[in-house]
């Protein structure tokens, strides 16, 4: 059914006024009382919850505070000494045993096979890559020439290969690049060595001690290593 409309008491014919214009034609009585509910209302308002936070403010930093690796402070292992037998624990000729030789400046460790005995040539190797034994050479007469630094190992590229042009026909071809060592390289890997050897042999137990140093560390299944001393 439709909704009939609410007439007006003139319109009815009666007397009696709709709901409607008894609301309308009320007047506010206190002007306080609704201002105070208005107040009310305002302060529910507020203590609600909101659904939104703020986000998170990160403090400025106004430099770059890291320090390069050229400035990091180098330290070393205090029972890592000249001299002592190094155990490696990365790398291609993990395993075996090696002499450690110096600290270069950029905190690696120049160790050395020697080569003639278990083929570990004069290299660099981080000192957190190996297991520091008690076993100590006494290499104090050993001369090490000054040019064994960090530049002495890097290896440099041939810029004019890359700039030369190459035949279309080879472009999509893949070449292995080579390694060769330089005879200045092994020169210097028998003169660390001879000198290594005689310190060796001046020792009581010389021959236990190269089969020391031939001999790879391994473990068997019955082995911990955290048990061990080294």
């Amino acid at each position: 059914m439709p909704r009939q409309r609410e007439v007006s008491a003139a319109e009815d014919g009666t007397g009696e006024k709709s709901k409607i214009e008894d609301e309308m034609i009320k007047p506010v009585t206190n002007v306080t009382e609704h201002s105070d509910a208005v107040d009310n209302q305002i302060q529910k308002s507020k203590q609600r919850k909101s659904q939104s936070y703020p986000i998170q403010v990160m403090k400025h930093i106004s430099k770059h505070r890291s320090k390069t690796f050229s400035q990091h402070r180098r330290t070393l292992k205090p029972n890592c000494q000249p001299g002592s037998i190094l155990i490696l624990l990365s790398g291609l000729h993990r395993g075996k045993r090696v002499i450690f030789l110096k600290q270069l400046n950029s905190g690696l460790l120049l160790v050395t096979g020697p080569y003639k005995l278990n083929g570990c040539p004069l290299r660099r190797i981080h000192q957190n890559m190996v297991i520091v034994t008690k076993t100590r050479l006494n290499i104090d007469g050993i001369a090490l020439s000054d040019y064994l630094n960090d530049e002495y190992f890097a290896r440099k590229e041939n810029n004019q290969e890359k700039n030369m042009t190459t035949d279309v026909s080879n472009i999509f071809t893949k070449t292995k690049k080579h390694y060769t060592l330089k005879q200045q390289r092994k020169e210097d890997q028998k003169l660390v060595d001879n000198q290594i050897f005689d310190a060796i042999k001046k020792r009581s137990d010389k021959s236990m001690l190269r089969k020391y140093l031939q001999s790879p560390f391994t473990l068997s299944s019955h082995d911990y290593p955290h048990k061990m001393e080294f």
